[in-house]
């Protein structure tokens, strides 16, 4: 007799899309399977002999297969799944995540938030609510979670929230935070859940960070959240504004980057959203690309320590293979998997919806099903764009050949600039129409040939 289980951290799930998965809910590992491979999977239950089970000797051979890689083990008549690894299968296509804005309230005041904290413009949901949004997406199968606000921490009630998730089996990947109010405590009772997310820290500048924040006195904690965090295991991913008052001080930023060992850096002018729409300090494109192309020099010169994403010029450190686009293609492909939850449950495609015309057409968790809504909605709408509706909608970007690469640029971008949904985006357009990427490579090359050898 030979009997196995799934390890406890494999579910057996499905969508209407993608019918027989492997789900590893505490990683976000998501293998779509054969029929035949599932009907294995589904058989490592405890109870299933695999020397007594029809097609035996291929059986064995799929189930020695996921023993190999961490899947199952083989175990005693009757010792079963837990009943949240039973196969279940959601009413709606396949969705992996949720960026999910908890609150509208911040302890900081912010010059470029999009959510407009603190004034907490889109209020927040009490406990109640968030626990029966939280049973909404464990019936979507949503398996990952990123918190965010405002600033998550200010809610008392944020351990109970991650609790419940981790009780649903939703990972909670990434928390995008201040700093401020993280302490060795919280973190502890985040690792007690079992969870490892990445944290994201906005930190602005140094000497110029509590410039943008609208909070004297804070830069220096914010430095020590970062090595708090770094301390205890989580990984860090530092996210940059950029403006007229803190751009010169990128080349020191960099390297108390480096000293702090964070795992990426994100380098980017705001949004022009919610707060920055008042801005008055705003870069250039021109501007950008001279301040950031030395930044990558060097950073290429120290052998890449970590991440670099400038958006618009590059995602260093990653794949950097150019997207191409075809008419077929659809408009965004994050947007296929992954959605925004604003603190008052309105869905959103992305955060960068967040202050568009966009938000008042969008379905709320409060009124109907995310599993509906993922099905059949407005949101529905927008995240089934294609680029030929782009082309259709736009002469000049028909006759544009830098449209397989740009495609139009961003959804979020060409509707908060232009209020228009299938326009392209400006920016987008720019930087490829004046070639900035390409400017960007060689003013790369220049400058570490220059100061970088």
């Amino acid at each position: 007799m030979r009997y196995a289980k799934l390890k406890k951290q494999w579910l057996l799930r499905g969508w209407t899309d993608e019918p027989w998965t492997l789900l590893n809910w505490m990683n976000g590992d998501c293998r779509e399977l054969s029929e035949q491979l599932f009907l294995t999977a589904r058989a490592c239950d405890g109870q299933t002999d695999f020397h007594n089970i029809a097609g035996v000797w291929q059986q064995n051979l799929l189930l020695d297969k996921l023993i190999r890689e961490g899947i199952a083990e083989e175990c005693s008549l009757g010792e079963g799944l837990q009943p949240y690894q039973q196969f279940r299968k959601a009413d709606n296509p396949y969705v992996r995540s949720v960026h999910w804005s908890i609150t509208g309230r911040c302890n900081l005041k912010c010059r470029h938030c999009y959510m407009e904290s603190p004034d907490a413009r889109y209020e927040e949901l009490p406990l109640p609510d968030i626990l029966r949004i939280i049973d909404q997406l464990a019936a979507a199968n949503v398996h990952l979670v990123e918190l965010s606000g405002g600033e998550p921490f200010m809610r008392r009630d944020l351990p109970d929230i991650m609790a419940a998730l981790a009780e649903k089996q939703i990972a909670v990947s990434r928390i995008y935070s201040n700093g401020i109010l993280i302490s060795d405590e919280v973190l502890q009772g985040i690792k007690k859940l079992g969870f490892s997310p990445s944290i994201q820290i906005s930190f602005d500048g140094c000497g110029t960070h509590d410039d943008m924040r609208g909070v004297t006195g804070i830069e220096r904690a914010t430095i020590e959240a970062i090595r708090r965090l770094r301390e205890q295991g989580f990984l860090v991913t530092v996210a940059t504004s950029i403006d007229r008052i803190n751009v010169s001080s990128l080349a020191e930023t960099y390297a108390l980057m480096k000293e702090l060992n964070i795992q990426s850096w994100r380098v980017a002018p705001p949004q022009e959203m919610g707060n920055w729409r008042q801005n008055v300090t705003g870069l250039t494109l021109e501007e950008v690309l001279l301040a950031c192309a030395p930044i990558s020099a060097c950073w290429s010169a120290d052998g890449r320590p970590f991440q670099l994403r400038m958006p618009g010029f590059n995602s260093l450190g990653d794949n950097e293979v150019q997207d191409r686009y075809s008419p077929d293609s659809y408009d965004c492909t994050s947007c296929r998997s992954s959605c925004s939850l604003l603190p008052d449950g309105t869905v959103m495609p992305c955060p960068g919806y967040t202050d568009t015309i966009v938000y008042e057409q969008m379905p709320n968790l409060l009124r109907e099903t995310f599993a509906k809504i993922w099905l059949e909605s407005t949101l529905r709408t927008i995240i089934d764009i294609k680029k030929s509706e782009i082309l259709a909608h736009n002469s000049e970007c028909a006759d544009c050949s830098e449209f397989k690469h740009c495609g139009g640029g961003c959804r979020a971008m060409a509707v908060s600039a232009t209020g228009n949904l299938l326009s392209k985006d400006p920016q987008f357009c720019e930087i490829y129409k004046s070639k900035y990427r390409d400017r960007f490579a060689e003013l790369h090359r220049e400058n570490y040939r220059k100061n970088c050898k």
